[in-house]
């Protein structure tokens, strides 16, 4: 249990201490702009690889207390979630995201469009979803860790992207934000945005579809386990 609560608190610690504008550009002077890339993905990799094994390890723990164990049909009733978290991270990576305004206005892209509709991060906000899921159905310490550290991750790394956004676009991102919403449908539930079908098209909503039903075909076989993807 000790080494995946480790991994976990690496894990964290490499998003955190490189979401500070100083220390990243501290990071880029030094070793330059693909050099700080780099190094955040393989930090991030290794954390994540850590955390993997040491949740694998951790099921047969002492210390991985038991709280409870919810009846298969939550594991179908879940799938609803986990569905909306496969439309946001897929479409969500297959969509021109705005973390440059300017980038896109170049572009002739909009920055508030499809998938940034519903969110304007959509890749973090389904993180939460399928990590708060799991957190809620796994009923056991290393669940809780593990699917704990990704839901406080999508959380603040969100947090994180919009306070330096703001301190980088200035008042361009505060509009921007004013027209969306972080967790999903909120800014339209609030009539500060609307859904634009033709903006989302067919093609992503149905490679998001067909990989969420390859996922919950395979993951019995892949991880031992019950529907739940």
């Amino acid at each position: 249990m000790w080494f995946l609560a480790l991994g976990c608190a690496f894990f964290l610690s490499v998003h955190l201490l490189t979401g500070g504008l100083r220390l990243k550009h501290t990071l880029v002077e030094g070793i330059g702009p693909l050099g700080y890339r780099f190094l955040f993905v393989l930090l991030s990799l290794v954390g994540l690889g850590w955390m993997i094994i040491g949740y694998s390890v951790a099921a047969d723990d002492p210390l991985n207390v038991h709280f409870y164990h919810l009846p298969v049909f939550f594991d179908y009733f879940s799938l609803l979630p986990m569905l909306l978290a496969f439309f946001l991270i897929i479409m969500g990576a297959l969509s021109p995201l705005p973390t440059d305004l300017e980038t896109l206005a170049k572009r002739g892209i909009k920055p508030v469009h499809g998938i940034i509709r519903i969110s304007r991060h959509p890749i973090l906000a389904g993180i939460g979803i399928w990590s708060f899921t799991h957190f809620i159905l796994s009923g056991n310490m290393a669940g809780w860790i593990f699917f704990g550290t990704l839901f406080i991750l999508s959380f603040m790394g969100a947090h994180s992207i919009d306070r330096k956004r703001v301190e980088s676009m200035g008042e361009g991102y505060i509009a921007f934000m004013n027209r969306t919403s972080v967790f999903p449908f909120n800014a339209i539930m609030e009539g500060r945005n609307v859904i634009m079908p033709e903006e989302i098209g067919f093609f992503r909503p149905f490679f998001a579809l067909s990989c969420f039903c390859v996922f919950v075909t395979l993951h019995e076989m892949l991880f031992a386990s019950r529907i739940l993807v």
